[in-house]
């Protein structure tokens, strides 16, 4: 990461997270697409881990991804066309988590 403050590097993360779900934007608000967006958030955060961003030791320690229907998200969210994705991350200490809960608008609806 470019900083090392780490609200800095929490904000880099959000941004870059952020982006990634934009890609979604014109999917179907469905299980598949919130599969292939908590792959493509978890692809990213495995290579910020494996690059010393992230502490703990393992992938799976630094980070976790979640994005769907009863875990995020309620049948009304999707049904307003929100796809909402929440991370949880180890960014400076481990064993300290933030976590990021981040809403992507769906031109496609539900």
């Amino acid at each position: 990461m470019a900083t090392s403050d780490p609200a800095g590097r929490r904000r880099s993360i959000e941004l870059s997270i952020q982006a990634l779900i934009k890609d979604f934007v014109f999917s179907p608000n469905e299980a598949a697409t919130w599969a292939s967006a908590a792959g493509a958030i978890s692809a990213y955060l495995t290579g910020l881990w494996e690059q010393g961003g992230l502490t703990g030791a393992t992938a799976s320690d630094a980070f976790t991804v979640a994005c769907g229907l009863g875990s995020t998200m309620t049948a009304q969210d999707i049904l307003d066309g929100n796809m909402i994705v929440q991370v949880k991350l180890q960014i400076d200490r481990p064993g300290e988590y933030t976590e990021l809960t981040l809403t992507q608008a769906m031109s496609a609806g539900g």
